[in-house]
């Protein structure tokens, strides 16, 4: 159809493919309450031993931009990517804080 230039159908048109819509809903829920792609994968959580050891090793650091930039990718990864959706969205601006890393080694925080 587009090939011909003409007025392709869009799938999401809830006029002409509501019955459509509403088959596949009441599949999907079907299926779910039957187990099937109910299962979600947990990521493990990396603690403050395991954080600590990737600084102590070298493997984060922030001696080189490129080394900065894992840093910032590994701690974007770990506060947005690895939270539950829910957790995810309820995220405010207020819960980050703005370090250095003489405010990091400092024990009394």
């Amino acid at each position: 159809m587009r090939q011909e230039k003409e007025n392709p159908l869009n799938s999401m048109d809830t006029k002409v493919f509501a019955s459509l819509h509403r088959l596949l809903d009441s599949l999907f829920k079907a299926l779910h309450a039957d187990g099937v792609g109910a299962a979600r994968k947990q990521a493990e959580v990396i603690g403050f031993p395991e954080e600590q050891q990737l600084w102590e090793s070298g493997t984060l650091t922030t001696e080189t931009p490129i080394e900065l930039f894992n840093a910032v990718f590994y701690y974007n990864g770990l506060n947005l990517i690895l939270c539950k959706g829910d957790e995810h969205r309820a995220r405010k601006i207020s819960q980050f804080q703005i370090q250095t890393m003489q405010d990091l080694n400092d024990s009394s925080h």
